[in-house]
């Protein structure tokens, strides 16, 4: 599909990945802020400004757009290693939780019934994140069943974050909220086994990092620290070989407007909510925090 580099913000975008939100932000919605949700909103008005934003991408840039979950399906459909490693990535992301024999059980029909299974059924346990509590009595099937959700992937359209694209190829980040350590393992899944798009490094624990924060400028890149993005992650970075000269990273700035005893880091949690490349001579930021920005530039020594 693609090299997966990028040397540039400004280079014409071609070929873009979305998810579409679906059943995961029903549950998100039951508690927004628990969901890294701002606030409670329509699922079906969401839907629709999504697919605007398709719509947009597609009539008025000429841009290939392309589902998340279309890509695995398709693959998983004409490609039956494709299918047996969602299968088993869905085996690992169910959890069967207070009676070891129950899990058993529970496993071996997994296993029993997956070559009856639709592809999406494994698709959606690995959005879904479920878990399993069995409480076997006496009778014949007399089962009590319980299912919760873990942390479904309720934020897994914000397809920026889980990676990023550099000159060399494609970062896969570790992201810092536990609502949203997963998607990392269903987006490298689509890189990796589904496009086999190389991935050039993924980002070890405890470092944490969002492709938000990572803006290619030609001969040098910024990156940004702050409350998504630690230093850890900083310094995994910086052991990458890349062609550009020189690296900044920019520290995230506080809000000067905002009362320092409340400071709210959700406003400008990431470099690009604040600065964006409109071209290759024009960007657009917010001059407030731009100033407040402290930034180390390293340089490329060999």
């Amino acid at each position: 599909m693609t090299d997966g580099k990028i040397r540039a913000e400004w280079e014409p975008l071609k070929k873009v990945i979305i998810h579409r939100p679906g059943i995961e932000m029903f549950f998100g919605l039951l508690d927004p802020v628990a969901s890294l949700y701002e606030r409670a909103f329509s699922i079906e008005g969401a839907k629709m400004e999504h697919k605007i934003l398709e719509s947009v991408l597609k009539r008025d840039m000429k841009v290939e757009v392309f589902l998340l979950k279309d890509l695995i399906l398709e693959a998983a459909a004409k490609r039956p290693e494709v299918r047996q490693a969602l299968i088993n990535m869905a085996a690992m992301t169910i959890q069967t939780e207070n009676n070891p024999q129950a899990a058993k059980i529970a496993l071996r029909e997994f296993e029993n019934n997956a070559k009856y299974l639709d592809n999406e059924h494994f698709f959606n346990i690995i959005l879904l994140n479920p878990g399993i509590e069995f409480e076997l009595n006496s009778g014949f099937r007399d089962i009590n069943l319980s299912i919760t959700k873990r942390f479904p992937l309720c934020n897994l359209y914000f397809m920026r974050d889980q990676q990023f694209v550099t000159d060399k190829g494609l970062v896969i980040c570790r992201l810092a909220k536990p609502a949203r350590k997963n998607e990392t393992k269903l987006t490298k899944f689509l890189w990796e086994e589904v496009l086999n798009v190389p991935v050039i490094h993924e980002i070890q624990e405890p470092g944490c990092i969002e492709g938000g924060e990572f803006i290619p400028m030609g001969k040098f890149a910024l990156v940004g620290i702050g409350s998504r993005t630690n230093q850890e992650a900083i310094d995994q970075i910086l052991s990458i070989d890349f062609d550009f000269q020189e690296l900044a990273v920019v520290h995230q700035p506080m809000h000067p407007l905002v009362p320092s005893k409340t400071p709210d880091p959700m406003i400008n949690m990431h470099l690009d909510t604040y600065f964006n490349v409109a071209s290759s001579s024009v960007v657009v930021a917010c001059e407030l925090l731009i100033k407040e920005a402290r930034v180390e530039i390293y340089i490329k020594e060999g």
